[in-house]
């Protein structure tokens, strides 16, 4: 089990930005170049398929809302960060217990690619 900040992010070439809108220079919202937005906007976006290889389980955390959070920057990246708990299996050899070691990789990828 990873309680972890799982950060996710690709090029979308599609998107039209304005280069001369005021929040690529207001900084008020985080770093200058980007800009922050509602995680709900990730809805009306494209977003990669991911795959966890071995994923047992995977909880996204969530107080008042999902603990998430979105910024796209004017290179047309989009950033995605989420509080999560990943639950991953692997195997383990355990021959040499109690003096076995284990590391168990964790891996993501493309589940079309």
């Amino acid at each position: 089990t990873i309680p972890m900040y799982l950060s996710i992010h690709w090029m979308e070439n599609r998107l039209v930005i304005d280069p001369n809108h005021r929040s690529w220079t207001d900084n008020s919202t985080g770093p200058t170049n980007e800009t922050t937005e509602e995680a709900e906007t990730l809805k009306n976006l494209w977003r990669p398929n991911l795959e966890i290889y071995g994923l047992e389980a995977f909880n996204n955390h969530k107080i008042l809302g999902e603990m998430a959070g979105l910024r796209i920057n004017k290179g047309r990246v989009v950033k995605y960060d989420i509080k999560v708990t990943v639950e991953i299996s692997c195997q383990m050899d355990f021959t040499q217990y109690p003096f076995d070691e284990h590391v168990c990789a964790f891996q993501m990828g493309s589940y079309f690619y």
